[in-house]
């Protein structure tokens, strides 16, 4: 991995004090950090990529050395299956510099949780099941890929606990509901219900509890945030407008297996998602089932 130190802002006149960056590539990704050295342009060398001319120089140089050491360690430490990303370098020199704790990060946390959900009970003192653990993930993701969102916007964003107020938390609020994180084959984006979005956000404010049992400094407006469902609208059909779906012929085997998909959760009350779990779908109905129909009710 190059390790090299830029100058920032090279169109400042010469006597302003500009930042120093450290840039590096690894596995084709770039990332910078922002080491807190500041000089004038004519105490920097572009060649050696030092600062000179500085009464200061060795120990402003000596910090420039310990970055890079660090960030080498980063790429020591960094598994061969995973990606680099510009806020796990950012946390491991702060880390390193003790500006933060280790595992007291936002995403530490978000990734804790995730890792314990296996072990956790519900609240029928039941293991969570997988299709909830999916759930958590699909938050999390949706969480970086908002992050990276804002970041476009607003350079340097990140999300923390202790500034993810409610203005943030109807922004992520939104962008749930808008799909932002999620695109169908079209490139376009995909729009949530509201009780799904706050199921998620439910979710999300998971995070905030374990960091706050952690001890960590959070807004605390997710407390009084409006999560509320919407009341859904029941919609119902008569027996004989059932009936008549029982008797059509569909015209392709799509909207066939949809019907009798349909036929057999009426006259089952299993959900959609029951009905997925099925090992065997039922090609045909026994009409017997429906004999002395007399037009108006159905005598299953």
């Amino acid at each position: 991995m190059n390790i090299n130190f830029y100058l920032l802002d090279a169109k400042k006149s010469a006597n302003t004090l500009r930042s120093v960056y450290l840039v590096c590539y690894l596995k084709n990704q770039q990332l910078r950090y922002n080491t807190g050295v500041h000089v004038l342009a004519s105490q920097w060398d572009l060649n050696r990529m030092r600062v000179v001319n500085h009464k200061d120089k060795n120990v402003l140089n000596g910090k420039l050395n310990d970055l890079a050491a660090i960030a080498r360690k980063y790429e020591d430490k960094l598994p061969l299956t995973e990606k680099p990303t510009q806020e796990t370098f950012k946390n491991f020199f702060w880390v390193r510099l003790k500006v933060i704790e280790e595992g007291r990060t936002f995403f530490s946390i978000v990734d804790s949780v995730l890792e314990n959900l296996p072990t956790q009970e519900n609240r029928n003192h039941e293991l969570i099941s997988e299709k909830s653990i999916n759930k958590y993930k699909l938050v999390a993701k949706a969480l970086h890929k908002f992050e990276e969102e804002k970041r476009k916007k607003q350079k340097g964003f990140q999300l923390e606990f202790k500034t993810f107020d409610g203005k943030l938390l109807k922004e992520f609020d939104w962008y749930l509901a808008m799909g932002g994180d999620m695109t169908n084959s079209k490139r376009k984006k995909t729009k949530r219900s509201q009780n799904t979005v706050v199921r998620y956000m439910e979710n999300l404010f998971h995070f905030f509890s374990e960091a706050e049992r952690k001890g960590i400094d959070i807004c605390k407006d997710y407390q009084t945030y409006d999560n509320s469902k919407v009341k859904p609208q029941n919609v119902t059909i008569t027996d004989e407008e059932f009936f008549r779906i029982y008797q059509h012929k569909a015209s392709n085997e799509r909207l066939e297996n949809v019907r009798q998909l349909f036929i057999i959760a009426c006259t089952t009350g299993l959900r959609y998602s029951d009905l997925e779990t099925l090992q065997t779908i039922i090609s045909t109905f026994p009409k017997e089932r429906f004999r002395g129909f007399n037009g108006k009710q159905t005598n299953p």
